[in-house]
């Protein structure tokens, strides 16, 4: 299996186990321009991660192969090691950045595949209350239903804040933003976007802020870019707040681990999978994904390399022939 996220091995940065951020695999000047330094390189992505090809393809070439792929069992089927090369470590690395524990209370913004299985790291770790925060009538059922988390739907309830404090009047010991920056709530945050005032918005990371408990944790692992208004730094420094941005996850330093979560059935990926397509149907399937239509959560994308689908999971889709199964996560 291929890392999405790839790495040298060799640096100080990959020696340290954050492979991440890897020195050697991109060479971004736009990335060193905002950041100091850039992250490492990224498959499939823009010149601002590298520029490498790949990811969501039949063929890719795999630089550094002997640090960037892994050998999984023959006994695991294709659709629970898949997403080890992305969401699963990714989810979990927002839950430890976020000091997710026994006990803890946890709110989730954004239940796409990383808060889904945010949610269900944070069950795993022993969170006493997790609050799962969307629009998706899908994505909330999933956590309400499968985890039993407490959800919060924006589009009916206007005041997050008001309404995480009614739950935990103390405030949210772990806060999770895994909403990403693309969406904006209120009128003068979407204006200041379609305008270039700013690339990204605050609005989750200020409901964030001031719903957390004083000396309580945010985790940003939702993809923020660029710059940002009207950031309410004052209630990061007066609260005590840590407010962590997880980075491009470091999945070497998880992957090992947890293969063998997966292997062992403590945890399961595929309990988020609703669909299966080929992968001659991707634009179909972005563009339905954006408009979030047919209750699509995640879904594995089939090349002719694929073995057959594995028991218990998604059978084959196809917007061509007009055979939309329903999700098979409400099944």
């Amino acid at each position: 299996m291929l890392i999405w996220r790839y790495s040298c091995g060799q640096c100080k940065f990959c020696k340290e186990g954050l492979s991440s951020m890897c020195d050697n695999t991109n060479s971004s000047t736009l990335q060193a321009k905002l950041y100091g330094k850039p992250f490492g390189g990224i498959f499939g992505y823009s010149h601002f991660a590298g520029g490498f090809a790949g990811g969501q393809a039949e063929y890719v070439r795999c630089p550094y192969a002997d640090n960037n792929l892994l050998k999984v069992p023959d006994s695991l089927p294709d659709e629970k090691v898949l997403y080890l090369s992305d969401i699963v470590p990714t989810s979990y690395h927002a839950t430890v950045c976020a000091e997710v524990g026994e006990g803890k209370s946890v709110a989730i913004w954004g239940l796409g595949p990383i808060g889904l299985l945010a949610s269900q790291w944070s069950k795993l770790a022993g969170a006493r209350r997790i609050v799962g925060i969307d629009c998706v009538p899908e994505r909330l059922a999933y956590v309400k239903e499968k985890l039993g988390c407490d959800v919060i739907d924006f589009s009916k309830q206007k005041d997050v804040v008001a309404a995480l404090y009614e739950m935990e009047p103390d405030g949210i010991d772990c806060c999770i933003d895994a909403a990403a920056f693309r969406y904006t709530k209120g009128i003068m945050h979407t204006v200041q976007r379609a305008v270039g005032l700013e690339t990204d918005s605050s609005e989750i990371v200020n409901e964030a802020l001031k719903a957390v408990r004083k000396f309580g944790t945010i985790a940003l692992v939702a993809d923020y870019a660029a710059f940002t208004n009207q950031f309410n730094i004052g209630a990061v420094m007066e609260k005590g707040v840590t407010l962590r941005g997880t980075g491009q996850a470091p999945v070497l330093r998880y992957w090992h681990d947890l293969l063998r979560k997966i292997e062992s059935g403590e945890f399961d990926p595929t309990m988020i999978l609703s669909h299966r397509f080929k992968i001659d149907e991707f634009r179909e399937l972005y563009d339905a994904f954006d408009k979030k239509e047919m209750g699509l959560m995640k879904t594995f994308v089939e090349t002719r390399f694929s073995s057959p689908p594995a028991p218990g999971t998604p059978q084959l889709s196809s917007f061509k022939e007009g055979k939309i199964l329903p999700s098979a996560v409400h099944a």
